[in-house]
């Protein structure tokens, strides 16, 4: 479906925003595999859950509910949760995509700032020490006598 100017308003869908947003704002200045990025966040994601909405029902509260499901099952490999990083990306093609329709008068606010998502915690790696790799060394080289 083709957008023109006059189709652009808060009661379009979410859906037809982002495809014009990828189409006009997106595709032409990133590289196409950034381009693809945006695309398949939207398409695989955004899209099946946000993208019968109108911009303007879009809150906080539909976004933190959106964001929260996918934290628990947004992987669409397993059906389990997303990771941090992956719901990173969501929030920025959200928040990206929702400024600019702001920008184009589509809508009044932002609802993306009043969201938060998990901070991602990473396991802090446990270093060997000179006498543990000396250990490990020793017991690899005797285990190659053998």
């Amino acid at each position: 479906m083709i957008i023109t100017e006059n189709d652009l308003n808060a009661n379009m869908p979410l859906r037809q925003w982002l495809g014009y947003w990828l189409d006009n704002y997106i595709r032409p200045v990133l590289k196409p595999s950034a381009y693809k990025h945006y695309r398949d966040n939207c398409e695989k994601h955004i899209i099946p859950q946000l993208g019968g909405l109108e911009l303007g029902e879009l809150t906080p509260r539909i976004i933190q509910r959106f964001l929260n499901q996918q934290a628990k099952t947004g992987n669409l490999r397993t059906g389990g949760p997303l990771s941090a990083k992956s719901l990173r990306n969501l929030r920025v093609v959200l928040d990206v995509a929702l400024k600019q329709a702001l920008a184009e008068d589509l809508i009044h606010s932002n609802p993306l700032p009043l969201t938060a998502i998990r901070s991602c915690k990473t396991k802090k790696l446990e270093i060997m020490t000179d006498d543990m790799q000396e250990m490990l060394e020793e017991y690899h080289a005797a285990s190659i006598k053998h």
